[in-house]
């Protein structure tokens, strides 16, 4: 990335690096999808989703409550 003052823009080496990333993202995810149903995909990333705003709500919580985070 270059950046001058407080303008940032993405090399063509940065956006080569992230389009060979997204290739690899797509392989790595369709090989852990493999035999689920579109269905299926959509209601596992809906629950993991739920999974992942409960714990940040738990980890708000122990944030207010002064509770230790490692315990």
């Amino acid at each position: 990335m270059t950046g001058e003052g407080d303008s940032v823009a993405i090399t063509r080496d940065g956006e080569q690096a992230i389009a060979a990333l997204w290739a690899v993202q797509e392989r790595v995810e369709e090989g852990l999808y493999a035999g689920f149903s579109p269905a299926e995909r959509d209601q596992l990333r809906e629950l993991l989703r739920r999974v992942q705003n409960n714990a940040a709500q738990l980890a708000d919580s122990a944030d207010r409550d002064g509770a230790p985070q490692n315990a």
